[in-house]
């Protein structure tokens, strides 16, 4: 997740602190949530040094955990050197040029580049020394995360698992990266992290219990 997108959740969590909810339960005491890619949106703020105080909850279903294989940590370095890489490929020499490129460019762009660094999610968080310090893995061995509590979880043909897999009773890393994320939870004394492994099959569609299912 690049820095301004990074900082830019983090305000929008801060500008939830000045109200309150219809409940009247203080703001103060919100529960953040993402499913996919987003879940790492999640994780970010709850590895962020900056996050202290302003989160009391967090749901971070099908990406986030403990080694889960889904990202690479990133130096600011690398980060930067893949902008001005990206810029260079859209033919885009200013901020404004770059604004200026429809989404479709964007997406389309980011897909030549994953095709060519073959890399499963070449936009992952990155160790800016600001917002992140330290690696998501790192931050839970050593529990520099927030300790608050947790649900984690992922669906049974959701990333990373084949049928094959699931014929031989195999579990995916995504899965024992939450069972592991919840209990170094455990191990350094924190609030309960709940694991949930959905495996119910949506009616009128033969994917299984695939990735998302479980909003459906």
């Amino acid at each position: 997740m690049p820095a301004p997108a990074k900082l830019a959740r983090g305000a929008t969590i801060r500008g939830t602190q000045s109200s309150k909810s219809p409940t009247g339960i203080p703001s103060g005491a919100d529960t953040i949530f993402g499913q996919s890619a987003t879940a790492l949106g999640v994780q970010t703020p709850v590895s962020s040094p900056l996050a202290g105080g302003l989160v009391h909850g967090a749901i971070l279903q099908n990406a986030g955990g403990c080694n889960t294989g889904i990202t690479k940590d990133r130096t600011l370095a690398e980060a930067e050197a893949y902008g001005k890489r990206f810029a260079t490929a859209l033919g885009a020499t200013t901020l404004d040029a770059l604004r200026a490129v429809p989404a479709e460019q964007l997406v389309a762009c980011v897909e030549r580049l994953r095709a060519e660094d073959r890399t499963g999610m070449p936009l992952s968080p990155v160790i800016d020394g600001y917002v992140l310090t330290e690696g998501y893995d790192e931050a839970v061995d050593h529990g520099a995360h927030l300790d608050i509590p947790y649900m984690i979880g992922c669906t049974e043909n959701g990333i990373g698992i084949t049928p094959a897999m699931l014929a031989a009773g195999e579990k995916s890393r995504l899965y024992c990266g939450c069972i592991d994320w919840s209990l170094k939870n455990a191990a350094l004394g924190r609030k309960p992290a709940y694991v949930y492994y959905f495996t119910h099959k949506p009616l009128g569609d033969d994917a299984g219990s695939f990735h998302c299912a479980e909003l459906r």
